[in-house]
């Protein structure tokens, strides 16, 4: 049973409309695979010591290397259009997909504010995606304060 990671992401000022080709999969739920497909060359579901010798890789480690977090996004994934822009609502297994987000940056390049908390950790973290005209891509970590929780 993993943590369960509590993710909430904010894209500024972006439309749903705009979004929705990099975070809608086909089952009209946000997917990291959109934006990040897993590699059709490796073996995709339970893994045991025969599928490691046969195959090149698995999924479970290829999602964990890409997206940052074992599982696709859970937890009755939201995409809902926000007045700062659109906003994500959705949990990840063990760790925050700053892989993933990290790809809608450099894809939407609109600055992303993140959000989130593990269940196996006390300090809520917020991090910070801008483009700095003189710097280039700029990223920031912090633990979130009371108020932002």
């Amino acid at each position: 049973m993993p943590n369960h990671v509590a993710n909430r992401v904010l894209l500024h000022g972006q439309s749903v409309e705009d979004c929705r080709k990099y975070l809608i999969g086909r089952k009209g739920v946000l997917s990291f695979e959109v934006l990040l497909p897993l590699p059709l060359n490796e073996w995709p579901g339970s893994v045991g010591p025969q599928h490691e010798k046969a195959f090149p890789g698995n999924h479970l480690d290829s999602a964990r290397r890409i997206w940052g977090t074992k599982w696709d996004a859970y937890g009755g994934p939201t995409v809902e259009q926000a007045s700062e822009g659109v906003l994500l609502n959705f949990q990840t297994a063990w760790n925050h997909p700053r892989g993933w987000v990290c790809a809608i940056f450099n894809t939407l390049l609109c600055p992303i504010t993140a959000k989130w908390i593990s269940e196996g950790d006390n300090t809520a973290h917020i991090e910070t995606y801008e483009i700095d005209k003189s710097w280039g891509p700029q990223w920031a970590q912090r633990a979130a304060t009371a108020d932002e929780r």
